[in-house]
């Protein structure tokens, strides 16, 4: 059985917080560096859900029809590491820093490997998170982090009567997380059983931006999209360029890499670190001794979504552990393909498992600094010039309302207006005819006209009133005024132009029509006002 892997690139569009639970403490959540296989596979099994199955089966959605393949080894997902960043626009894959390496405390940047350190004045070597060998140098980085501070109740405390949040009750709760717009490269292992529906599925899902996956998702965390369609399957094993599977059929020591979390079994199914005999076995030698060692142990437990709670934890040896094994015959080179194809141990499905038979890492002599691989800076989007000439008009408009309004309220101090003898009745329905008017301010001015038309000719053919004026006479003037004079002309707005347009082109008749009737109940409420308060006249 073959396998070969789809490989993808992908940043996180918002921060990116997956919680190292064993890592973290009481006081502080610690994420990990990279974002691990099973986090992307249920990233993965949700998106399927979104998606209607295929015509004519039966299933509720694409999940449905392809559910096993996710836990009996179709498929593995991979962890996806973050890019490293080489010249100015090259991003290179990145794997977790190799553990046992020294440098020199002079600081010239020269190291060596502990399994060939000879000079006893060195110390630890600071080599970040992740890191590529190349032309015997070590590339290393860490990726861009940040950090939040929040401040929580402390829980099963009671609080004194009469004392809230007080600050024995309060505690600091420190999160890290990782920083957007960096970049990431992971493959998903598919074997020949899997059907090109399913491959299909996966590339559909690949290619939406609905992705989300971590802890905090409805805080604005956890969105993924993809950067490169995955275009085809590939058989080349992630790393090979670094594998030392073509070594010479005579060499009987070999070094392996954890590219993630090792957990192996023994006969009794316990943990037993590097099970020896299994892994003799599978590379068909034996005599098969673990010389030197330079590694590290965490606890992993993973999710029973059955019982609802989590499984027994296991002890695993992390990312970057290396050993120096030797056998007593030449291990064969296909075997060594085979366990750096298929991974080793418990969990192979969620991306633990994954050694690499390493070439020369006792030739590494120099480490690099070097910086994550971000997504380059969007360039700046062209604008039609269509768009462009209705962004400057809506620009305009906008400038040219706020000059208006705040003349207005100029021209209602400097210029109270004439009522005459017109009562409040009668301005409340000047008043309401100009509320009324605001949907069809193309009739203001005849509706207004045949309105003290009318009223005139109502007082003319009354006998109290034969011998008098017309008690609207003044307020007719001075709404006809308004209403018949240019907007710029009354309110003495002096404007050459507002971003390249005339005022005249910016605001058309009926909206300068609108303006003058809201101009005009202004003016009437002012009026209204100084007559209870005279004080506001001066």
């Amino acid at each position: 059985m073959s396998t070969r892997y789809l490989k993808y690139t992908c940043t996180n569009t918002e921060p990116l917080s997956i919680v190292d639970l064993y890592n973290s403490k009481s006081d502080e959540a610690a994420v990990l560096s990279y974002i691990n296989g099973s986090s992307v596979r249920g990233a993965v099994m949700n998106a399927l859900t979104r998606f209607s199955a295929p015509a004519g089966n039966s299933s509720a959605n694409l999940l449905e029809c392809f559910k096993s393949a996710f836990f009996d080894g179709t498929l593995r997902f991979l962890n996806a590491y973050p890019a490293l960043k080489e010249g100015e626009h090259v991003s290179m894959e990145t794997f977790p820093v190799p553990k046992g390496f020294y440098e020199s405390r002079k600081g010239t940047g020269k190291i060596c490997h502990i399994f060939d350190k000879t000079d006893p004045d060195m110390k630890r070597a600071k080599a970040g998170k992740m890191a590529v060998l190349k032309n015997n140098q070590l590339l290393y980085m860490t990726p861009a982090m940040g950090e939040t501070f929040k401040i929580r109740l402390a829980r099963n405390q009671i609080v004194p009567a009469g004392k809230k949040n007080s600050k024995k009750e309060q505690q600091l709760f420190r999160g890290n997380y990782l920083k957007e717009g960096q970049i990431f490269t992971g493959y998903i292992a598919v074997e020949d059983s899997c059907s090109e529906e399913l491959i299909s599925a996966l590339t559909k899902v690949l290619l939406s931006d609905n992705l989300k996956l971590g802890s905090n998702r409805t805080s604005g965390y956890g969105s993924i999209r993809m950067l490169k369609t995955p275009a085809f399957l590939s058989e080349r094993i992630p790393f090979s360029e670094l594998s030392a599977s073509d070594r010479s059929e005579n060499e009987t020591d070999f070094n392996m890499l954890c590219l993630s979390g090792l957990c192996m079994l023994n006969e009794y199914g316990e943990p037993c670190g590097i099970n020896e005999k299994e892994l003799a076995d599978a590379l068909g030698c034996s005599g098969l001794e673990i010389k030197k060692a330079s590694s590290s142990v965490t606890h992993i437990c993973t999710f029973n979504r059955t019982t609802g709670g989590r499984s027994p934890e296991y002890p695993v040896f992390e990312a970057g552990s290396i050993f120096k094994i030797s056998c007593s015959e030449p291990p064969k080179a296909d075997a060594l393909q085979k366990i750096e194809d298929r991974g080793l141990g418990i969990l192979t499905g969620e991306g633990l498992g994954r050694v690499l038979f390493i070439r020369n890492i006792e030739a590494v002599n120099k480490k690099v600094t070097c910086a994550p691989a971000l997504v380059p800076p969007v360039k700046e989007t062209f604008i039609p010039d269509e768009d462009m000439k209705r962004m400057r008009e809506i620009c305009a408009d906008s400038i040219l309302q706020t000059r208006l309004e705040r003349v207005m309220t100029d021209y209602i101090l400097n210029h109270p207006f004439d009522k005459g003898t017109a009562s409040k009745s009668q301005r409340g329905t000047i008043n309401t005819m100009c509320k009324a008017l605001r949907y069809k301010p193309q009739d203001a001015c005849r509706t207004f006209s045949e309105y003290f038309e009318h009223i005139e000719q109502k007082e003319a053919s009354s006998r109290v009133h034969r011998t008098k004026s017309s008690s609207q006479k003044k307020l007719k003037e001075s709404v006809m005024t308004i209403l018949e004079t240019d907007l710029f002309e009354l309110l003495h707005l002096s404007e050459d132009s507002i971003c390249g347009l005339e005022p005249g082109e910016i605001m058309e008749e009926n909206s300068r029509t609108l303006f003058k009737l809201h101009l005009i109940e202004e003016m009437i409420h002012y009026a209204n006002r100084s007559e209870q308060h005279p004080d506001l006249q001066s």
